[in-house]
């Protein structure tokens, strides 16, 4: 009888910590999804879409190459005072969200440019050749 009412214990209580293991498991998850939502929200606020327009109108390729190789950190308001876990998946979430407004910036600045420079050399060439006897 002592052997079955150990083995029951036993059971019970693979059970309670299969059960409590699923329910941190899932708080960690909403953790880590919150986290993350917070710090890609004040990534895609704090970065300047205007500068990296500029940069791939004006340096184009470098200015693309300098989107993906500039990587933000973020405000240190978002993060004081925070465990170490939370700043880190914070600062990790906010660089990739960062870089990608900076990239989607920087390329449409550069195919502006480019296709500002492939317009003024039709004009030009059409001019030239109208003006040809």
């Amino acid at each position: 009888m002592n052997f079955f009412r150990n083995s029951a214990i036993m059971r019970f209580m693979t059970v309670l910590a299969t059960c409590s293991f699923l329910f941190v498991s899932t708080a960690s998850k909403s953790f880590a999804t919150e986290t993350c939502e917070d710090a890609r929200q004040a990534a895609s606020n704090n970065t300047s879409g205007a500068l990296w327009f500029g940069a791939g109108c004006l340096l184009n390729g470098l200015g693309v190459i300098g989107a993906y190789v500039l990587k933000p950190d973020p405000p240190m308001s978002a993060v004081v005072g925070k465990d170490a876990v939370y700043v880190a998946k914070y600062t990790d979430c906010y660089k990739e969200e960062a870089v990608k407004a900076q990239t989607k910036w920087a390329w449409i600045g550069c195919g502006a440019s480019v296709a500002f420079y492939v317009v003024y050399f039709v004009v030009i060439a059409a001019a030239v050749t109208s003006t040809l006897p």
